[in-house]
């Protein structure tokens, strides 16, 4: 994987177990 999705997916993980 791309480090460039997985600096995109990190943030979003985050967001998730925010809301979560």
């Amino acid at each position: 994987m791309p480090t460039t999705e997985l600096s995109a997916f990190r943030p979003s993980l985050l967001q998730l177990t925010a809301l979560g």
